[in-house]
């Protein structure tokens, strides 16, 4: 869980990062609230990487010193008629680079980590997104790998394709369902025809990036473990003849 926490805060600090070296290159005016928001952002963010290194010594450290360096920032910035533009702007591209080498101090490593960064970086693609893919494209996978196998052919069983190039997943499960009546191996009727809800959630998440609310998702859940798990019965049944 550490690891999972940590990728997301990392994502969070190169936002941000990136934010402040974007700010830098308006060279007309110094926006003071977008930086003062990004300051804050990234205060309380390492904050909570903190409370995850608490053996960390050299994070500690490292933490303590951009803790100072944000302080001083605000003050800067709250003062600008002091300290000046061309000033500030050095303390915030020092700021940046110290955030940058951290960055590649706490790097996590591991897909899982790379995949809460994408979603730290795009929220658009939320986590039920990311989960609603992986059971999708897991259940079209085992789907066209039984295809596969058995050697079907969807034009042979009469299958329509709806598709502009292609067989739709729709034409797919309707040939898997005619090909088992085939071999006089019958389906339960609540499998028999998928509702049309989750062809139509399906077809949101997976071409619109429609992000499904939590019971979206467990509806998603259980039908492609329903799927998968009938797909999974019908091989054995067809291998033991």
């Amino acid at each position: 869980m550490d690891d999972i926490e940590l990728s997301q805060f990392y994502g969070v600090i190169e936002k941000e990062c990136r934010k402040l070296r974007e700010l830098l290159s308006n060279e007309n005016k110094l926006e003071k609230e977008a930086f003062l928001n990004s300051l804050n952002i990234i205060e309380s963010t390492l904050s909570k990487i903190s409370a995850l290194k608490t053996n960390d010594l050299n994070f500690k450290s490292r933490h303590l010193s951009l803790q100072t360096d944000i302080s001083n920032l605000r003050t800067f910035l709250q003062k600008e008629h002091l300290y000046g533009q061309e000033y500030i702007k050095r303390q915030v591209q020092y700021l940046a680079d110290k955030l940058d080498a951290l960055l590649v101090r706490i790097k996590p490593k591991g897909f899982l980590s790379r995949l809460n960064e994408f979603m730290a970086k795009h929220p658009q693609f939320s986590e039920n997104w990311a989960v609603a893919m992986v059971y999708l494209g897991a259940m079209e996978v085992a789907l066209n790998r039984f295809f596969e196998k058995f050697d079907i052919n969807l034009n042979e069983l009469g299958v329509q394709k709806h598709g502009v190039y292609d067989y739709t997943f729709a034409d797919k499960y309707f040939g898997f369902v005619r090909y088992l009546n085939h071999h006089n191996i019958h389906i339960p009727k609540l499998e028999m025809e998928l509702p049309k809800i989750f062809y139509s959630i399906r077809n949101k998440v997976v071409h619109e990036g429609y992000s499904p609310s939590d019971r979206d998702l467990e509806f998603i859940v259980e039908y492609c473990e329903r799927v998968v798990g009938l797909i999974e019965n019908a091989e054995r049944r067809l291998k033991e003849g």
